[in-house]
């Protein structure tokens, strides 16, 4: 697997003891993504126009997007700058 070892959103959003779940998830996310696109979506879509293959990896994308624009919430920064300001 050839994670990447870094991601600067990992080190804004995430708190210094768990950044290795968060590297480790993101790099599950990249082959899992790989796995789906080599192994489901292309083979689902060899048989077709470019146009038909496209407009199902687009439909696909919109719909996991859809998807997390209503799951992932941003965390409350105010109060995270206010506790690290009260632990300093």
């Amino acid at each position: 697997m050839a994670a990447p070892t870094s991601h600067p959103l990992i080190n804004d959003y995430v708190r210094k003891s768990s950044r290795g779940k968060a590297v480790a998830l993101n790099g599950c996310g990249v082959v899992i993504g790989e796995l789906f696109t080599m192994g489901v979506l292309l083979n689902f879509t060899k048989d077709m126009t470019y146009y038909k293959s496209f407009l199902i990896s687009f439909i696909l994308i919109m719909v996991f997007a859809f998807f997390l624009l209503f799951n992932v919430v941003d965390p409350d920064m105010d109060s995270i700058r206010k506790r690290i300001d009260y632990k300093s």
